[in-house]
């Protein structure tokens, strides 16, 4: 029994997903959400809890979580607050792997990572936890990726990349081979990395140039 934490567009995802392929592995109970964004009482028609009602309901020992969270303010720094939030009110955070996903056999890989349908994990690579795979995603071989990561469609890295944590790798963006992302890089749609970052730094372009720098603030959506 598996509760989703969040009520935004990569949870509904999630949830259409595993009923498209039917994964009874992975049956989704319910939602839960910090009480200030619990607009409604359901959500994907299933029952829409505030995470204290969904502990009592539904407390550790007896259910699973996933989290799905992305906030609009300091985005992928909250999604490792709550992590580690879930993670100390004693739940096991699992794993989503589409069944139209890749992975090799040897990838390891931590908690509470979610990777959707055509993407592909090569031989050898270490992801962490909470990272987010959109569709069509490449992670060659022996790619090391931190925590907490966003990876939108369609990107790609070749083989041997570091990547940090709380990065945002955008849309059809390309890293090539041995490169390492900082923390908190944010990477623009369409561009191609052929040199390391810095962190808190976004990068545009073929080939990507740094236009900014978001220290205090973080990767805002």
């Amino acid at each position: 029994m598996i509760i989703v934490f969040g009520n935004n567009n990569v949870a509904e995802m999630l949830y259409l997903e595993t009923q498209k392929y039917e994964e009874k592995n992975f049956a989704i109970e319910a939602f839960c959400a910090d009480s200030e964004y619990k607009d409604k009482n359901t959500f994907c028609n299933k029952p829409l809890l505030s995470l204290d009602e969904a502990i009592k309901e539904y407390p550790p020992d007896k259910c699973n979580m996933i989290s799905t969270v992305l906030s609009s303010v300091n985005g992928l720094r909250k999604r490792m607050f709550v992590f580690n939030r879930l993670k100390s009110l004693g739940y096991t955070l699992v794993n989503y792997i589409s069944p139209l996903a890749d992975v090799c056999q040897n990838v390891k890989m931590g908690e509470n990572n979610i990777i959707f349908s055509f993407s592909r994990i090569g031989l050898g690579v270490k992801l962490g936890n909470a990272n987010i795979l959109w569709n069509g995603v490449i992670l060659d071989h022996d790619a090391n990726i931190g925590d907490g990561n966003f990876f939108a469609g369609g990107c790609k890295t070749a083989g041997l990349v570091n990547i940090g944590n709380s990065c945002w790798i955008g849309i059809n963006s390309t890293i090539i081979e041995g490169i390492s992302i900082a923390d908190e890089t944010l990477i623009g749609a369409g561009s191609v990395i052929i040199n390391n970052t810095q962190k808190y730094t976004t990068y545009v372009g073929n080939p990507a140039r740094a236009i900014s720098t978001h220290i205090e603030e973080g990767i805002k959506f």
